[in-house]
């Protein structure tokens, strides 16, 4: 019965660590995306200045 019970309690770290990875997954997807475009337009920026 404790065996079954730590079963459980190792599932739901395990399903909240997924869930927290996923989270941190899409964040950081998020804040590559903005790199991205900060960088495009700093390269445009750059761009018109040396127009």
């Amino acid at each position: 019965k404790q065996l079954h019970a730590r079963i459980e309690e190792l599932e739901e770290e395990l399903e909240a660590d997924r869930q927290a990875r996923a989270k941190a997954e899409k964040h950081r997807a998020e804040l590559a995306r903005e790199i991205s475009e900060l960088s495009e337009r700093v390269e445009e920026a750059g761009g018109a200045t040396s127009a």
